[in-house]
């Protein structure tokens, strides 16, 4: 039985790529950030709209693959079977993996524009497993490793899920937002927070404001703030505030908030902010595109409204640097009385749900009567 020496070495990456999804799949499901280097694409890349394949993360998908191939590693490696079956399978699925790993990639130099650290090192590893399920069609026959492998691969798999559980440890410690400085925001009060011209939706006589600092090319943003303007209407006495924070690393993402807040005034601010989160504008073509579709002029036009525009942005920006906000989306939950507060994503109703922030909202009884 040939490849005897590749397919232990094709075991091993195996699990090394089921340790690499397992990870991305648990930044998904604890809505926590992985070390991801200087630039930090990771949860950019992961939480983007084209990373999910319906509604499931590929992450989620590279588990399944990554324990298919691994089984079909160690049956070739353990048994005679007839015609290799488990090796031209596992040959087959690895060449659909490279391929699938070099769409995603490019997915996300091309239209998401960040890098993936922890995706890169899977389409490494596929790649890796697809160079030696062809090596191992090579080596000289040899026989079966029988229950040998199988041992071999428990001890693997003990080494990756504990891995994981460590893991999973950090993660649970590190929520996705990256908070800014609570010193910071203890100093800013709540009119700079929310200027009377922010775009803001919900009650006009909010007992607390959600105010979120966003990107419009953020994959992340794109996700959170239609959840919460659905939400809207079960929370009354609750206000959404959105206030900009263009990443810089994103290209024409500042360029998309000055489109935005250009056909504001028309009241189309938050038209333009859906479609682009649908559309991803990434070029300038794109960005004339946008305020063509909205009839406005294109950022770069020196009118009196797209200066306007310009400074508007510009002050969310000057005020999200001094607050120490480094990732999209950032949520501040505002109350007068209460000091305000940074909060992750997705605990922003079981926050306002508090004792302190209930009793500022209208019960639902009075809700009910207006």
């Amino acid at each position: 039985m040939g490849g005897r020496k590749f397919g232990l070495i094709n075991l091993a990456l195996g699990f090394v790529g089921l340790f690499i999804a397992g990870s991305l799949s648990l930044q998904h499901g604890l809505n926590a950030r992985l070390p991801c280097g200087p630039d930090g694409g990771c949860g950019e890349v992961t939480n983007h709209p084209l990373s999910y394949v319906f509604g499931i993360p590929i992450a989620n998908y590279g588990v399944v693959g990554y324990l298919a191939l691994i089984g079909l590693t160690t049956l070739d490696l353990a048994y005679a079977l007839p015609v290799r079956w488990a090796w031209r399978l596992g040959y087959v699925g690895s060449v659909f993996g490279v391929g699938a790993s070099v769409a995603l990639t490019l997915i996300s130099v091309l239209r998401i524009h960040a890098l993936c650290l922890w995706c890169i090192g899977s389409a490494i590893t596929m790649c890796l497993m697809l160079g030696m399920f062809a090596l191992s069609s090579c080596e000289a026959a040899a026989p079966p490793l029988g229950r040998r492998v199988w041992g071999l691969a428990g001890v693997l798999g003990l080494l990756a899920v504990g891995g994981l559980g460590l893991v999973g440890q950090q993660l649970a410690g590190a929520p996705m937002n990256v908070e800014g400085s609570r010193t910071a925001l203890a100093a800013t009060s709540n009119e700079l927070l929310i200027p009377s011209d922010a775009q803001q939706l919900g009650d006009p006589a909010p007992g607390v404001w959600v105010v979120v600092f966003g990107d419009l090319t953020c994959g992340s943003c794109a996700r959170l703030l239609p959840e919460l303007r659905s939400a809207l209407r079960l929370h009354p006495g609750v206000r959404l505030v959105f206030r900009h924070h263009p990443i810089r690393q994103h290209p024409f993402s500042k360029e998309a908030s000055i489109v935005a807040e250009t056909a504001a005034p028309a009241g189309r601010f938050w038209d333009v902010v859906y479609r682009a989160f649908d559309t991803g504008p990434h070029t300038r073509e794109d960005i004339e595109e946008l305020a063509t579709r909205f009839g406005v002029r294109a950022p770069w036009d020196h009118s009196p409204a797209v200066r306007g525009a310009t400074s508007r942005v510009e002050r969310d920006v000057t005020l999200s640097d001094r607050l120490g906000i480094v990732s999209t989306p950032t949520v501040i939950l505002v109350a007068n009385g209460i000091a305000s507060r940074f909060v992750q994503p997705d605990l922003v109703w079981p926050t306002v749900a508090l004792p302190e922030y209930a009793r500022l909202l209208p019960s639902v009884a009075k809700s009910a009567r207006r």
